[in-house]
């Protein structure tokens, strides 16, 4: 039950987090304090890369905890509730006048999404060529 709630406390910060660095009036990430001045200059360059790892450190927040094969409908189902308000935040750039819009940005979002998803899929599968091979897997099942 803990678990569950760090879960959807740290996943809340991430989302508010996220609508700051989406709807703040500039466009640089140097507005960010914990931020490295190494790290904006990257950012900054990479822009719709960050759009994208935005999307991927929102979402692997429930995809880590929703790990287990058990749980995969319900993490996609969260995922795509994350995508989603993801989609809705860079959506409301455009009633921002000093922000801009694209489709690339809501592309960029939704592969975010797909690749901590994808993430999740590889080491899932990989867990079970582990047992295949080994015998057991890191949940204990033998």
């Amino acid at each position: 039950m803990t678990r569950w709630i760090l879960t959807g406390v740290a996943s809340f910060i991430a989302v508010g987090v996220a609508a700051y660095a989406v709807w703040k009036p500039t466009t640089t990430s140097a507005d960010l304090p914990f931020l490295s001045s190494a790290m904006v200059v990257w950012l900054d360059h990479h822009g719709d890369f960050r759009t994208m790892l935005m999307s991927m450190a929102v979402c692997s927040i429930p995809a880590m905890a929703m790990f287990r094969p058990s749980l995969d409908t319900q993490r996609r189902c969260v995922l795509f509730i994350m995508m989603s308000v993801m989609l809705v935040l860079e959506y409301g750039q455009r009633w921002i006048p000093t922000r801009g819009f694209s489709i690339a940005d809501l592309i960029y979002t939704v592969l975010g999404t797909g690749c901590i998803e994808l993430g999740v899929l590889l080491v899932q599968v990989t867990i079970v060529l582990k047992r295949a091979h080994f015998g057991e897997d890191d949940w204990g099942n033998a």
